[in-house]
């Protein structure tokens, strides 16, 4: 999700500060979190999670409904809210390396009524979309509109919590293309 937010972001940073070179890590989050612990890396966005990284602040960017994501042919496609009770059908789950807790634990609650041949299971959010598209099942995930995967349906699922999204930094990086970087992730989300 958060690549479709970046091209933006890092055409502005490149324009305002040229000797930028941008570097993109794909990790679980829990090592990305210590890679900015570790000042090896200077941001991670993700859901707001407790954690015992002291010297990481979080900024909340936006708070974000858990969305059931599916193609436009899928039968949940047809409705423009929905309840836990509703979401029927193949579920697509991604490990929970790769996903927030939240989210995890919410699956979780959905996989357990469900029949073995209905439960889905991917690596990364990638494959999970990629499942999708293919019309194999729906996942869960925030729906956050300029982050938003093309050409996939996203119904809110209104008796789930909205999720604070955001990004997590250290509290002593004054970086200026960093807080840069900050300020335009807030124009870019809301």
């Amino acid at each position: 999700m958060e690549m479709n937010l970046l091209p933006q972001i890092l055409e502005q940073l490149v324009a305002e500060f040229p000797h930028l070179r941008p570097s993109i890590r794909q990790i679980p989050f829990p090592s990305l979190l210590g890679q900015v612990e570790n000042k090896q890396t200077h941001v991670a966005f993700g859901i707001k999670e407790r954690q015992n990284k002291s010297s990481l602040y979080f900024r909340e960017l936006c708070s974000a409904p858990v969305a059931c994501v599916c193609s436009p042919d899928h039968p949940l496609a047809a409705y423009d809210s929905l309840t836990r009770k509703q979401l029927s059908g193949n579920i697509i789950v991604c490990s929970p390396r790769q996903t927030a807790d939240t989210i995890f634990t919410i699956q979780n609650s959905i996989l357990a009524k469900l029949s073995p041949e209905q439960r889905y299971f991917t690596d990364t959010m990638e494959g999970a979309f990629t499942l999708v598209k293919a019309r194999i099942g729906y996942t869960l995930y925030p729906d956050i509109l300029s982050a938003r995967e093309p050409g996939l349906c996203y119904i809110p699922v209104t008796d789930l919590p909205h999720l604070s999204f955001g990004v997590y930094y250290r509290y002593d990086d004054d970086h200026p293309v960093l807080l840069r970087f900050l300020s335009l992730c807030r124009e870019m989300i809301s």
